[in-house]
């Protein structure tokens, strides 16, 4: 039976498993961190996987989705806050709505109420991160061929 890590392409599993073409296994092809606060944490995750060496590229498109002017702002002054403007009878029942309802609704909120209308709806958000990932994508192609098939040994 046939496993991949879900963190990269090294196959799950102890020595039991082997790459076909006989290369050696590693975690990751490349790192890539969304701004320099998160550099930290992706060169902790490289040396973990032995990989230290391995070039880390900043995206800015990575980024989380920015709040403007709720940045900072604690989640129960803001749920509170969305829940009074979107006529919720609290919090609570703000938040069990966009939990259930669609996955961006918090985000829609947030950009509707952002005082400085700078928060990210839904829609800058999926465009921005998607054209990140695009760039990703693109130079990917240009990597030499890795070897993709896995087999029991």
């Amino acid at each position: 039976m046939e496993r991949f890590a879900a963190h990269g392409r090294r196959p799950c599993g102890s020595g039991r498993f082997r790459c076909q073409a006989g290369t050696a296994r590693r975690a990751f092809d490349a790192a890539f961190s969304s701004t320099a606060p998160s550099d930290a944490t992706a060169r902790l995750l490289l040396e973990h996987a032995g990989q230290a060496a391995l070039p880390l590229a900043e995206r800015g498109g990575l980024r989380e989705c920015c709040f403007g002017g709720f940045e900072g702002e604690h989640a129960q002054t803001l749920t509170a806050l969305l829940a009074e403007r979107n006529g919720f009878t609290d919090a609570d029942a703000f938040q069990t709505a966009f939990r259930w309802a669609d996955r961006f609704m918090l985000l829609d909120a947030v950009a509707q109420a952002d005082p400085l209308h700078l928060a990210e709806n839904h829609e800058r958000f999926t465009a921005r991160t998607a054209a990140a990932l695009k760039q990703i994508a693109l130079a990917a192609q240009k990597l030499p061929p890795r070897c993709w098939r896995w087999r029991t040994a």
